[in-house]
């Protein structure tokens, strides 16, 4: 369980628990972990983007690779191919209610069940995306990851 996708599992999870508990501000926060994890792992995962080196490109992705909007990373992942296909209401939702619920102050605001809801079904639809495109990959790259895996274990 060392990569972002299980992680981001954990994090669906984690905010289906917190909207059942009613803890809907804690609920918004780990969905936009969600997201953002499902879209890293594709990002380091699968692109291999890393953001380790010395030019400039290599310091927008660490950037990326270390930040939380959403909108970012998934036009980092698009920038040569449209690999996803998420509409940006569900980034941007996702990504704003992150701060908004996280701190007080302004431009605070306190997430509602309803709310909560629509952003766990925002979650969904990026790993319904990441789901997708992990589908449609070839075998042999799946299977290539599989050996890479469990040979550094």
């Amino acid at each position: 369980m060392n990569n972002y996708y299980d992680i981001a599992e954990e994090d669906l999870e984690e905010a289906e628990d917190r909207y059942a508990a009613g803890k809907y501000k804690k609920c918004a926060v780990w969905c936009q972990q969600a997201g953002e994890k499902y879209l890293k792992y594709v990002l380091v995962n699968k692109l291999g983007v890393t953001g380790e080196g010395d030019t400039m490109k290599d310091r927008e992705d660490a950037a990326l690779v270390n930040g939380h909007n959403l909108k970012k990373i998934f036009d980092r992942i698009n920038e040569n191919k449209k690999l996803l296909n998420i509409p940006g209401t569900t980034l941007y939702t996702l990504s704003s209610y992150y701060t908004k619920a996280r701190y007080p102050g302004e431009g605070f605001v306190d997430v509602d069940p309803v709310i909560a809801k629509e952003l766990i079904e925002h979650a969904k639809v990026v790993k319904k995306a990441v789901d997708a495109f992990l589908e449609s990959i070839p075998m042999g790259e799946n299977l290539e990851a599989l050996t890479n895996k469990f040979s550094k274990q």
